[in-house]
């Protein structure tokens, strides 16, 4: 008689714009080996039309999305409606995305003993001025954590210095495990230059948030422009910032430079279009994009910051610049632009590296057994 399917229902209650942590659901989703896992799609969103129409683009199946209402609209309706989905999915995990969503899996199963908790924690944890979170809030955070966490059976952090975070803010390091974001090994297409009129296309995929630092590579941009690189800069995404970005990229007066094509649904596409790859940000938790990119040969350009680091190391498998350094920043696109040579070995270096340390099947691995680990603690 087959084994009964354990079935895993990945939440998040804070989803209010298709970015790294809807995409790697939906990658979670389709990896997970069907043969011992039934997953689902719990979530609520502002814009959660949108979020649906994504996870079913995504390849999640109509009949496994269950939305709840947000919570800023209605917390009595947010909490009767993950209710009403444990009752019906009928978990055995139920692995959550961020604190958010971490307080409302624990209050909503906290009668249901049989379900086991499993946290994610994919961005920043620790909370602090430069977030709009003053001392107060970031004490309640702390308090809220450290309460959250011990009935949590694993917490996963995408890194090193999130696990860091984690145990700072309350958390028991033996019952944390570090699970590398992965992404799909894929064939590399060939390059078809986007605008004609340059010799070079950089390019992003991006929220257009303050954190991903797009208002950096504008001003990296105007250094290319001075140091006589023919570059070009497709900044894929959409966001909050967009209408702030365009205007930038008006006011530094390289309008011509730059091409906002909006949220690019084609990854692959969009990637085999670039020549190289470039990421501002000004802190990442799991740098989806990078890998991506990296998985497709790209050579790139990144800020040494948090979440970056633990992939990309300088000379090797990218160019790492000093965080924030702009002027820098833009000379290292312009050596790319202009060596062909050292574009294509560092892209070779990051595509064997990405297959090797950052495959999908290598996450599904890993994160299958702390679902079985955790199952038994």
């Amino acid at each position: 008689m087959p084994a009964q399917l354990k079935r895993v229902v990945l939440l998040c209650t804070a989803l209010n714009a298709i970015g790294g942590t809807s995409r790697h659901m939906a990658q979670i989703y389709r990896g997970l080996d069907k043969g011992k896992f039934r997953p689902f799609i719990v979530f609520s969103s502002l814009q959660e039309a949108s979020l649906r129409d994504f996870f079913i683009k995504e390849g999640c199946a109509p009949e496994d999305i269950r939305a709840i209402p947000h919570v800023t609209r209605c917390l009595c309706g947010a909490f009767k409606g993950l209710r009403r989905a444990w009752h019906e999915l009928k978990p055995d995990i139920v692995h959550s995305f961020f604190l958010h969503s971490d307080i409302l899996s624990r209050a909503t199963t906290f009668f249901m003993p049989s379900i086991v908790r499993v946290s994610s924690v994919e961005g920043k944890f620790i909370w602090d001025r430069d977030n709009g979170v003053g001392a107060f809030k970031n004490a309640c955070y702390r308090l809220l954590n450290t309460r959250v966490r011990k009935s949590f059976a694993r917490t996963i952090t995408v890194s090193s210095e999130l696990k860091d975070e984690v145990v700072a803010m309350g958390g028991n390091k033996e019952r944390i495990t570090i699970v590398p974001v992965g992404v799909p090994v894929v064939e590399v297409g060939l390059l078809k230059p986007w605008p004609p009129q340059a010799d070079i296309v950089a390019g992003t995929l991006s929220r257009f948030s303050q954190d991903k630092g797009v208002d950096l590579l504008l001003q990296a941009a105007v250094a290319c422009r001075q140091e006589l690189a023919r570059v070009s800069f497709i900044l894929g995404g959409a966001g909050d910032e967009e209408a702030r970005l365009k205007a930038m990229a008006r006011d530094l007066g390289i309008v011509e430079m730059v091409v906002f094509p909006g949220w690019v649904e084609d990854v692959t596409g969009f990637l085999n279009g670039i020549d190289i790859y470039v990421m501002p940000s000004r802190r990442e938790g799991c740098p989806l994009g990078l890998m991506e990119a990296m998985m497709h040969a790209k050579a790139c350009v990144v800020f040494d910051v948090p979440g970056v680091r633990a992939i990309a190391r300088h000379e090797q498998n990218a160019l790492v610049i000093p965080a924030f350094d702009t002027a820098a920043f833009g000379k290292a696109i312009c050596r790319l632009a202009l060596d062909r040579q050292l574009r294509a070995a560092l892209g070779a270096r990051a595509r064997s590296d990405a297959v090797a340390r950052h495959s999908l099947a290598r996450e599904m691995k890993e994160l299958e057994a702390v679902y079985v680990q955790a199952g038994k603690a």
